[in-house]
């Protein structure tokens, strides 16, 4: 049997060693760069895990809800502010843990004209939040509902909580899917930071 000899000379080894050296270098630089994009909510090294940037071209303005004593409102009415929406429920134990952190969170946010709104879907409304508002020392946060539910389905949410970051104009800029420390200084550098246009 004849064996085949193959001859290497010390310049292929060279030039294959340099190909797969730039072939690491350029994933590993694209990759960062592939998640960030020209606004300022996401950062390779400073987003939170949990946060989804998003593009939309449809406005929030058409999702209305029911503000305290059933009066409709809808996002419209807080055009010209950032907008911080979390939807909730008081059957969601996920929900009430983060609750308090959000209210401390409208707080925190009230003179960066970013506006916290957490519009619960509770089927018997208002109501029931109101009276969760007030066993559980909720001060900042409007009483906002949706008995219908009808805002989980025009906004796209596959479960609860999911806050939704609006900017001033009104489109989705980003959101999150469950629990997030919401009052945490990381986090609402974060915010500052991605709501700042």
């Amino acid at each position: 049997m004849h064996k085949l000899k193959i001859k290497y000379r010390p310049l292929d080894y060279l030039l294959a060693i340099i190909l797969m050296v730039l072939f690491i270098i350029s994933v590993s630089i694209s990759r960062p760069l592939a998640k960030t994009k020209a606004g300022s909510c996401v950062d390779a090294n400073r987003t939170p895990k949990k946060f989804q940037a998003t593009t939309t071209t449809e406005k929030f303005t058409k999702h209305t809800f029911n503000g305290i004593q059933g009066a409709k409102k809808n996002i419209e009415d807080y055009l010209g502010k950032k907008i911080i929406l979390n939807i909730w429920a008081t059957w969601c134990a996920p929900c009430l843990k983060e609750l308090p952190q959000l209210d401390s969170l409208k707080k925190i946010l009230r003179d960066d004209k970013i506006e916290v709104l957490a519009i619960s879907i509770d089927k018997s409304g208002g109501s029931i939040v109101k009276k969760f508002f007030h066993l559980n020392d909720i001060k900042n946060l409007e009483i906002l509902s949706d008995p219908s539910g009808k805002i989980l389905k025009k906004i796209k949410i596959r479960g609860i909580p999911t806050t939704i970051l609006i900017n001033s104009k009104g489109y989705e800029i980003g959101r999150v899917e469950g629990i997030m420390e919401w009052n945490s200084p990381k986090v609402v550098t974060f915010l500052r930071r991605c709501l700042e246009n």
